[in-house]
């Protein structure tokens, strides 16, 4: 990437599979390496020489993959819901930038949605059964303290969803919280079971998201379980 450079970051957490709300295995999740069944990446891309300070943060795209091992998994889970711990040095500007709601989305789609609220774009690959099937995922500023993952899928039904993120500022060792669940209507589609095994999505305006030190560790917590339906 020209006149770019990528930080690594590293993705401390777990991901957690559960089965009838029981805990029963946990799986850490390390940045570029895979672990059994699992595998965290984000990265975080900063202009090319750029020392970010407290008095000049610099702005930054992120991309961010996870992959889920279904080889093997007789007993198919999928991601119901990720919570990310964004460390000290982040800098979100969400209240600062065109926002959507949540209301707008569900009823008209991107479109609705003012001009210059998307924030990026990503892609879900999954299974459907036992056919692959894909979601595309839209990422679109919902003010200082939402995000939206707005997600269309074709097959085996079509659905169009906003997936809500919460945002909140913490104190302490971390900067901000991002809490995300994956509705049923997109765990069950049409009465058949959704089963994700990657998704990737890339933020890719600059003024959402900043850094005033460089990057340190992430934490992110994937729960996974049993597709779900309303």
């Amino acid at each position: 990437m020209s006149g770019t450079r990528r930080v690594r970051v590293v993705a401390v957490g777990v991901a957690t599979a559960v089965v009838g709300g029981l805990a029963i295995g946990v799986v850490p999740a390390i940045v570029g390496a895979d672990t059994l069944s699992s595998k965290v990446e984000i990265v975080a891309n900063l202009p090319k020489g750029a020392q970010p300070t407290k008095r000049k943060p610099v702005p930054v795209t992120v991309d961010v993959l996870m992959e889920w091992d279904r080889s093997t998994n007789d007993n198919a889970t999928t991601l119901q819901k990720t919570t990310v711990l964004f460390p000290k040095g982040s800098i979100y500007r969400g209240a600062k930038l065109p926002k959507c709601t949540f209301e707008a989305l569900n009823n008209g789609g991107v479109d609705a949605c003012p001009k210059g609220s998307v924030m990026g774009k990503g892609k879900a690959s999954a299974f459907a059964d036992t056919v692959r099937t894909t979601a595309n995922i839209t990422v679109v500023n919902g003010g200082k303290d939402r995000v939206f993952f707005y997600t269309t899928m074709t097959n085996p039904a079509v659905v169009q969803l906003p997936v809500e993120g919460k945002i909140r500022k913490l104190r302490g060792k971390w900067a901000y919280e991002l809490v995300a669940e994956v509705p049923p209507d997109l765990q069950v589609v049409a009465g058949t079971p959704i089963v994700v095994y990657k998704m990737q999505v890339k933020i890719t305006n600059k003024k959402w998201l900043a850094l005033d030190r460089p990057p340190s560790g992430i934490s992110v917590t994937n729960l996974l379980g049993p597709p779900r339906s309303s």
